[in-house]
């Protein structure tokens, strides 16, 4: 899409309107003629959303629609891109907060606040958002719009009395339609359509925040083909924009969505939710996403942020697991089988990966819970720091894994760890670089001494004598045949393949290549998908 598309369709509805022709080229609601779209040509100002007026305009969501005669016959709200870049005052000023459809009051944070609040930036960021969307807008017509955000965070859990780590998801369609009711007051029925326009739901606290933002599309997408499934014109017909911050989750999906297909994603890492998304995808007319940047003052963005960090507030119900285990699990076609973990609050829910890195993920917290834990009772030597509890858990993975490998290495060439609180970005991104080189190296080394998982390299000086040893005594052992070609795992075939019909040793992919097991504290189930008869479950202890 180019802005001399969406100026394309702005010259042919000229075009109709001269000539008397009851055609339009433009979305019905005319939201060319509310917002500020065309900078080149209507003199568009940086910071107005709306025609006319510069600033929040925090009124539209109380302006009505005329006809020609006279005749109301709607709001503003009813148009979706409208609705959705409408800005409610009570929200960003703090003064109150909104009760959402599922029930869970949301508000928006201090630092959300401060950008959004009586800000010349938050009016030139929501600027930013309306000319692209409308110009997205113009051009494709759009029937429903959203934000979407997910969230991961540490919550202190009253019940308990200790911090938990929670995640979530939320979405948010702006400022819905409607009328006062009966004894209401104007501010508690603007209060009831912002919440109307919120929806979220938690999340396994395994969950990281891409899994996040990938549910909360998941999540929006079945909202609307639900919808259509209800009302007219069924779902090839509701095309939607989804606004996200995470540029990492909208490439997921548009890669899955242009690859290979159901076949392509059976082995694919967060294959199940991909899969999901792509089937709903697949149902509706059409479904554009758009970037916008999170924490720069986009309404947007903060609101769906809002929504997101609300439902942090409750752990995953068994509701919003099974509606998961559905989705990822028993309506997935391109694998036979899936994993699920029960988590600390009792609900049993997927897992994307496989048992290696379930195994993985589950020492590694149990390791930096146990090493949290020393560095607090103090049983761990004078001077000796081998977690950041400050920074356990609070942090992306981008930080989180490079500093447990630079403080291990640090530890292990005897040196004092110190604990830098001033790091800027720069030296943290500088630092973190460096680690990666080391991990590739030692991941190089750690395939040499499994016995070849790297092509072509040479075998070490133990391999090399019992070769010797088995060819002076005539006998084909185990190192003769690892010397031949075929005993790479990369020659053998384990590997991921974007057809998904092989798996290397004889079977077709999917078909046993896991085992059920429990440890560490974390139960894992073993699921069978749609493509398996009978979509049973079992569990080993």
């Amino acid at each position: 899409m180019t802005e001399e598309m969406a100026r394309g369709r702005r010259e042919e509805q000229a075009g109709y309107a001269a000539a008397g022709a009851q055609v339009s080229a433009m979305p019905p609601g005319r939201p060319d003629e509310q917002l500020d779209w065309d900078k080149g040509r209507d003199g568009a100002r940086g910071d107005a959303v709306w025609k006319g007026e510069s600033g929040a305009g925090y009124a539209k969501l109380h302006e009505e629609v005329y006809d020609e005669e006279g005749e109301r016959i709607g709001t503003m709200r009813d148009e979706p891109l409208l609705r959705l870049l409408m800005r409610y005052d009570e929200m960003e000023s703090g003064a109150q907060g909104v009760t959402d459809v599922r029930g869970v009051r949301v508000e928006m944070d201090k630092a959300e606040r401060r950008l959004m609040w009586g800000t010349t930036g938050s009016a030139v960021e929501g600027a930013k958002v309306a000319r692209v969307a409308a110009m997205l807008h113009i051009v494709h017509h759009f029937t429903d719009v959203a934000a979407t955000d997910g969230s991961k965070g540490r919550v202190w859990a009253e019940d308990r009395k200790r911090w938990e780590t929670r995640v979530a998801c939320g979405a948010y369609t702006g400022i819905q339609p409607g009328d006062v009711r009966g004894g209401e007051t104007l501010g508690a029925a603007a209060a009831r359509w912002v919440g109307e326009g919120m929806q979220g739901m938690s999340l396994p606290e395994w969950f990281e925040v891409v899994d996040a933002e990938l549910a909360a599309v998941l999540m929006y997408l079945q909202t609307v083909v639900a919808d259509a499934e209800v009302g007219e014109g069924g779902t090839e017909g509701r095309r939607c924009l989804i606004m996200s911050d995470c540029k990492g989750a909208m490439q997921m999906i548009e890669q899955a969505w242009r690859g290979t297909g159901v076949a392509g994603l059976g082995r694919a890492k967060r294959g199940g939710i991909l899969e999901a998304i792509c089937r709903l995808r697949e149902r509706l007319g059409m479904v554009v996403f758009m970037y916008v940047p999170a924490h720069r003052g986009a309404s947007t963005s903060a609101m769906a942020d809002a929504v997101a960090k609300a439902h942090l507030c409750n752990r995953l119900r068994e509701g919003e697991a099974e509606w998961l285990r559905r989705k990822l699990l028993t309506q997935r076609e391109g694998r036979a089988f899936g994993y699920e973990l029960m988590g600390d609050g009792g609900a049993v829910a997927p897992w994307h990966d496989g048992v290696f890195d379930i195994h993985r993920d589950a020492v590694g917290a149990w390791v930096r819970g146990r090493e949290a834990g020393r560095v607090r009772t103090g049983a761990a030597a004078k001077g000796t720091v081998l977690v950041d509890v400050a920074r356990l858990g609070l942090v992306d993975t981008e930080g989180n894994g490079e500093w447990w490998g630079e403080v291990m290495r640090g530890t292990g060439a005897a040196q004092e760890v110190e604990r830098r609180e001033g790091r800027t970005r720069e030296v943290a991104e500088e630092e973190a670089e460096s680690v990666r080189r080391d991990n590739v190296r030692c991941g190089v080394a750690a395939a040499m001494r499994n016995g070849g998982e790297v092509r072509r390299v040479t075998h070490d000086a133990w391999h090399e004598g019992e070769v010797g040893r088995e060819r002076a005594g005539g006998e084909w052992g185990k190192a003769c045949r690892r010397e031949a070609g075929s005993h790479c795992s990369w020659a053998r075939g384990w590997r991921w393949r974007r057809d998904n019909t092989a798996t290397g040793d004889g079977r077709d992919a999917g078909e046993g290549v896991g085992r059920v097991w429990t440890g560490l504290g974390l139960c894992s189930l073993l699921r069978r998908t749609s493509s398996a008869a009978g979509a049973s479950r079992w569990m080993r202890r």
